[in-house]
């Protein structure tokens, strides 16, 4: 009984472990997008400035903003 009650321990431990380094992996992912987004969004502004648009190879703005929505969303479940 009580080898019972100390593996069911161990297992809650295991598992808030395992959500704590998903959510920490998540938020780092955010912190990520975050900054690629600000950097897509100050060469934006720098281009309508120049009077011209330019791009970021690989940076979409519009999916990066989603993704940012979609993780937000997820940390604040």
């Amino acid at each position: 009984m009580e080898q019972a009650k100390v593996k069911i321990k161990v297992l809650i431990l295991e598992q808030v472990r395992v959500t704590l380094e998903v959510t920490h992996q998540i938020q780092l992912l955010v912190v990520r997008l975050r900054e690629r987004v600000m950097v897509k969004v100050i060469a934006i502004q720098l281009g309508e400035q120049k009077g011209h648009l330019f791009q970021i190879p690989g940076v979409n703005l519009q999916a990066k903003m989603n993704q940012v929505q979609k993780l937000k969303a997820i940390i604040y479940l």
